[in-house]
């Protein structure tokens, strides 16, 4: 369960004004959420009422026991979160299946992987469209010279909805999977990712990038700098437009 703690604290990062100087401390939370199951990948819906993350190897998932991830949410009530419920519907199938985030009108959903029924799926975005209190079956997001050589994926929607940061094995990567931009265009579609250097990414892992509000400072986990030992968060300050960025600080 240590990786659910980890994801929330991102998650607490990502919503706080003043991440760094007002939060002290973690808080765990409880049974209506947290089980003994890995629940990772937390997403906060746009209306703030809603808590979707993804739950692995329960036995209601759609492939069951040995199903890698379905999406669950929560309820918002008055004393915490209520009991998580499977998201039904098309965007939970036998493989694994996690949230990017969400439009600023929450009624688009931004996923992993490209869908295709009864084949394993193919690494990429794709997205699910809300219509009538359902989520619409995912489809491909086009994002240029997309490419993922790793089985591994994460990223999140800045909160201008207008910025995607990937956790990649791609063209041009350092070493492992490193963190990368693309940018949305006005036809909705999305630019080519984008390396952030070698000032971020290092020959080891950089994982689970999020952009706090501020458009300025990252949050990502990383192996490949001195912290704690395995893989820490670290933070890092983007110094102008062009996405150059301070040298990573946090982990120690």
């Amino acid at each position: 369960m240590k990786n659910s703690i980890l994801y929330i604290l991102l998650l607490i990062l990502g919503i706080c004004t003043n991440a760094f100087t007002q939060t002290d401390r973690t808080e765990k939370l409880d049974s209506t959420v947290n089980t003994s199951y890995d629940e990772i990948n937390p997403v906060i819906h746009p209306d703030g009422d809603k808590l979707y993350f993804s739950r692995a190897n329960h036995p209601d998932n759609t492939g069951g026991k040995k199903d890698a991830g379905d999406i669950w949410v929560a309820d918002k009530e008055a004393d915490g979160w209520g009991p998580a419920q499977k998201v039904e519907g098309p965007i939970n199938n036998r493989f694994y299946n996690g949230i990017i985030g969400f439009s600023s009108d929450g009624n688009t959903m931004f996923l992993h992987h490209l869908y295709k029924e009864g084949k394993m799926q193919t690494r990429g975005v794709s997205k699910s469209i809300k219509k009538n209190g359902n989520w619409s079956a995912p489809r491909a997001v086009p994002i240029s010279f997309f490419q993922n050589r790793s089985e591994h994926q994460s990223a999140s929607l800045a909160a201008n909805k207008q910025v995607m940061l990937l956790s990649l094995e791609s063209y041009g990567n350092y070493g492992a999977e490193d963190i990368y931009v693309t940018f949305r265009k006005a036809n909705g579609q999305w630019t080519s990712p984008e390396n952030l250097g070698s000032q971020i990414n290092t020959r080891y892992q950089e994982y689970s990038p999020y952009l706090l509000a501020d458009n300025k400072t990252l949050i990502f986990a990383s192996n490949g700098y001195d912290g704690y030992g395995s893989m820490d968060f670290f933070y890092s300050t983007r110094l102008d437009e062009s996405w150059k960025a301070t040298k990573p600080g946090g982990g120690n």
